[in-house]
């Protein structure tokens, strides 16, 4: 009997250290790691819902920096063949500003010419945005020029909140 608890008091104490060298590894780890989780949503081809994927990026100590890295993968499209980008692969970032809270962000022309459902691809770029990053308002433009209407949604000289949903899929630019 006694030589059966010094048994189990080993391997309560073996578990017990080998429990302690895990945390202390996954602590080290994190703590030395020069890359964080970022979470993206694209389009599940098989039932057409949203997924997440998740991608490490680069850690960044400003905010404008990883933004970019933000939405510069996010219009690199999905990795996994199972998940589909609401973007075409031509779409380009042309200019990401931070003003406070407030980001303003221009593409080119064809980001939004060659999307399957813009709306669609906006509402997740925002929800994509805001899940990485605590931002305020997103402000949207094409090769410099302010977005004025999205559908019936409008008008976007306020910017785009956490709040906004678009129905429609019709864009109007102010010219």
């Amino acid at each position: 009997m006694n030589m059966k608890n010094t048994m189990i008091k080993n391997s309560i104490f073996l578990s017990g250290i080998l429990l302690s060298i895990l945390i202390i590894s996954i602590i080290v780890i994190n703590f030395f790691s020069n890359s964080s989780c970022a979470k993206f949503i694209f389009i599940n081809k098989k039932n057409n819902s949203f997924s997440i994927e998740n991608r490490n990026l680069p850690i960044q100590k400003h905010s404008l920096e990883y933004l970019n890295y933000v939405v510069d993968d996010f219009l690199l499209g999905a990795f996994s063949p199972d998940l589909k980008s609401p973007f075409a692969k031509n779409a380009k970032r042309n200019n990401l500003m931070l003003n406070n809270r407030d980001v303003y962000l221009d593409f080119s022309i064809a980001t939004f010419n060659d999307c399957e459902n813009i709306l669609k691809g906006l509402n997740i770029l925002n929800r994509t945005i805001r899940i990485n990053k605590n931002i305020g308002t997103m402000f949207l433009s094409a090769e410099g020029k302010m977005y004025k209407y999205i559908g019936n949604y409008g008008s976007l000289a306020d910017g785009i909140d956490s709040d906004s949903i678009f129905t429609e899929n019709n864009i109007y630019i102010d010219n």
